[in-house]
């Protein structure tokens, strides 16, 4: 089994992720902004799945939080998995949407993949075992005059994974984008 890295681990597909993931066994590092939130999950996992359960306390949408987690995730060799789930959305015209919170949404729909991915695979390639989880989003195919920003993030997301799945084709390593439709998570109150 090993350690499975989840990102966005404090609500929605994050928490489904690291309770699936625990469940089958999995130690976890469980990464998100809210530390309150973080050490709940990880108590209520540590006691129903008698996993380790290490937390780190960052926001991906910075570039510190993201170095942060790259330290951590970068020289572990007992991490078999990366669930890149962390994400953030806008439901406005980018005309609209101030320049900060789009550059926001790309360092942590977008730069934060790429990073903590490329933080992993070199281990990865060389134990020739571990599995790479990208969460994009069906509004990767498709753009929305209110999600144009969001739309270009996941859609980067999605075409990045599938020039890992060919460039690790010869390998044992698995990289796997996961494209979901509307999910009940809280990024419907944060995009507005």
């Amino acid at each position: 089994m090993g350690t499975a890295v989840v990102t966005g681990a404090s609500s929605g597909l994050g928490v489904v992720f690291a309770d699936r993931l625990a469940k089958k066994g999995y130690d976890l590092i469980l990464v998100a902004r809210r530390a309150d939130r973080l050490e709940a999950l990880a108590q209520k996992l540590r006691e129903q799945y008698n996993v380790k359960v290490q937390n780190i306390v960052a926001d991906l949408g910075d570039k510190a939080g993201i170095e942060k987690v790259v330290k951590v995730i970068s020289n572990d060799d007992k991490i078999t998995m990366l669930v890149n789930n962390a994400g953030t959305s806008t439901a406005a015209l980018s005309t609209a949407t101030p320049v900060q919170k789009q550059l926001d949404m790309v360092n942590l729909n977008a730069t934060a993949v790429m990073l903590l991915s490329n933080a992993v695979l070199p281990g990865f390639i060389q134990r020739d075992h571990g599995t790479l989880i990208n969460v994009s989003s069906v509004m990767a195919f498709h753009s929305l005059a209110f999600t144009p920003i969001y739309s270009a993030t996941k859609a980067f997301v999605e075409y990045f994974t599938r020039g890992l799945q060919e460039e690790l084709k010869e390998t044992k390593v698995l990289a796997k984008v996961l494209a979901p439709a509307s999910t009940i998570s809280e990024i419907w109150d944060i995009q507005g």
